[in-house]
């Protein structure tokens, strides 16, 4: 079952680099999006994966919204 991780980010130059990051870790980037106008960065992905991606968000100071 897939589950969608959403998290706020101050700079859009943050958001980018955790794309980046999440990319070369193995998620598609075609599961992950960016909301410019609402400063979010969204992860659809596997519900097993999901520490992985709170650990981006934690690395990236990312605060996570759900």
């Amino acid at each position: 079952m897939n589950t969608t991780l959403t998290g706020r980010f101050e700079e859009l130059d943050q958001a980018r680099v955790a794309r980046k990051d999440m990319i070369a870790a193995g998620i598609p980037q075609e599961k992950i999006y960016i909301d410019e106008d609402r400063q979010q960065i969204k992860v659809i992905i596997p519900e097993e994966e999901s520490p992985q991606i709170r650990e981006a968000f934690r690395n990236h100071d990312i605060t996570e919204v759900q």
